[in-house]
């Protein structure tokens, strides 16, 4: 069986979270698991990153700075884009070799298929407790950079923090990303309460702390935490004069934040300016095209379409652009609405192929998007294609509100 479909035969949260209720034996079956596998989460080096926003950006920037640094760095990430593969990867110092990848240094379908092979016994034991998708992914990753003697792991939490897969590692810093409100019926209605699970990843006196810039409310939870386990705490991003291969300004913030990450660590200011050079990570207010100008952004809840709004306006001042816009059915939709079309000329309307995905309709985007001029397309490709033979040569097409939504369209626009 190949090991994406085997991975399918798990329970996944990520295509329907409203039947998922953190609980605690949700981590400990994951730490269970992993102990009859001699633990090798904890025989690794880890920096855990959890967040609401720039999660995957400030793990990509630490990444590439540890590998400038000649470092072999095991990645992993969520959710991906076309491929389960692109959760899983090692960054070695020197050139990738892989081609034809979007990430080319990802666990190869043949190391994958192995792994699970080799570890299947234990992960059917604990299928019938309920082990997911996403629980069964972290396993796999621990085991394969335990495997692969990398000299650091940078692990990105999924869904908040405290009862994530990812926290049965004990790491050596932990870095809160940006939050905002999201998924509050599963972390809370809170700011203070989503920030409570999110710095749950803060656990030993031994790690030490990077916070973003973050909301008053969000800051005391994140000093109080670090107060009650005795952990250092470095406030990063303030004043950041960085440079990165990220456009924006919320791009500068988590480069900073990776930047203090490497201070602590010693890491020379050149391997850390050459890692912060090198980033990609796509999706990321992306440009695609410049004959029309095309924009691709994952941006899919208010406070990172604020940001996308923010960086059109700083990069392309004055300049209108067509909209293709999607999104989940659980995000505040209002909101992002009237952060992107607020110099939107036309809205095209759509839906990836997803189960959460809003499927649009004539009095669904009448409520959302009232004064706009709005056309319905029922797939990516088709909004993409409509969106093409609106624009001119020096036309601005952006697409946002779901990055499932911008990651079809970079199939159709880059042929990826």
């Amino acid at each position: 069986m190949q090991a994406s479909s085997y991975l399918a035969t798990f329970l996944n949260h990520e295509k329907d979270l409203t039947k998922f209720a953190p609980r605690p034996t949700y981590i400990e079956r994951v730490r269970a698991v992993l102990s009859q596998l001699g633990s090798p989460q904890e025989q690794l080096k880890v920096i855990h990153i959890a967040g609401s926003k720039g999660k995957g950006s400030t793990a990509a920037f630490i990444a590439n700075i540890l590998r400038e640094a000649g470092y072999t760095v095991g990645l992993f990430t969520s959710p991906h884009l076309y491929d389960v593969h692109e959760r899983i990867r090692i960054l070695k110092p020197g050139p990738a070799t892989a081609k034809g990848k979007i990430f080319p240094d990802c666990i190869s379908e043949k190391d994958l298929s192995r792994l699970i092979k080799k570890i299947r016994p234990q992960l059917e034991s604990a299928r019938g407790q309920g082990l997911t998708y996403f629980e069964v992914l972290t396993i796999l990753a621990f085991c394969y950079f335990k495997e692969q003697k990398v000299g650091w792991v940078v692990l990105e939490t999924g869904l908040g923090g405290r009862l994530d897969a990812t926290n049965v590692c004990d790491a050596v810093a932990s870095v809160i990303a940006p939050l905002s409100l999201e998924h509050t019926a599963q972390l809370g209605k809170t700011l203070a309460k989503i920030a409570s699970e999110k710095a749950a990843i803060i656990k030993s006196a031994k790690s030490f702390v990077v916070a973003a810039p973050q909301k008053p409310e969000v800051l005391k939870v994140i000093k109080a935490r670090c107060r009650d386990v005795g952990a250092k705490i470095v406030l990063a991003g303030k004043n950041s004069r960085f440079s990165s291969s990220l456009l924006g300004r919320h791009q500068t913030i988590n480069a900073s934040v990776a930047a203090a990450i490497a201070k602590v660590l010693k890491i020379p200011a050149t391997a850390v300016q050459k890692g912060l050079d090198k980033t990609f990570w796509p999706l990321r207010f992306e440009i695609v095209s410049r004959q029309p100008l095309i924009i691709l952004d994952g941006a899919h809840n208010p406070e990172s379409c604020e940001r996308l709004s923010e960086t059109l306006g700083e990069v392309f001042p004055g300049k209108k652009w067509t909209l293709i816009f999607g999104s989940s059915e659980d995000k505040d939709i209002r909101a992002m609405a009237r952060l992107l079309t607020k110099n939107a000329q036309d809205v095209i309307l759509t839906s990836a192929k997803h189960p959460r995905a809003v499927v649009w309709d004539d009095g669904t985007a009448e409520k959302y998007f009232p004064k706009q001029n709005l056309v319905i397309t029922h797939s990516v490709p088709t909004a993409c294609r409509f969106a093409k033979k609106l624009a001119g040569p020096q036309s601005l097409i952006v697409v946002a509100g779901s990055l499932f939504v911008a990651a079809e369209a970079r199939q159709v626009f880059k042929k990826v």
